[in-house]
């Protein structure tokens, strides 16, 4: 039975078995998934959405990076704008939340 403890395999993270396809894995695999997502409507125009995300950055830890998005269309294309400036780690940030003000700023 697997208690989700580290019995001292080689594999660090134990819980994981099954978690992705093609388990376990042959090599090394990229680490891009995304967390903690949080959408908001300007007020302005219903058309334009920004978004943001978590951006995880290493399986080793809790690493990420704060990004965020933008749409023009009501969401059915995305520019990815990057992380957020000034949160170049993640030591100091969580819990990404967008917000327009009354003008659409």
């Amino acid at each position: 039975m697997n208690t989700g403890e580290n019995a001292g395999d080689s594999n660090p993270y134990p819980t994981q078995l099954g978690s992705n396809t093609g388990y376990p894995m042959s090599g090394s695999q990229l680490v891009k998934d995304h967390s903690e997502s949080d959408i908001r409507v300007d007020p302005t125009n219903a058309s334009h959405l920004i978004g943001s995300s978590k951006w995880i950055v290493s399986p080793e830890g809790y690493n990420h990076l704060l990004g965020f998005y933008e749409s023009f269309d009501g969401g059915s294309h995305w520019t990815v704008q990057g992380h957020i400036p000034g949160y170049e780690g993640w030591t100091d940030n969580t819990d990404p939340i967008g917000a327009f003000d009354s003008y659409g700023n």
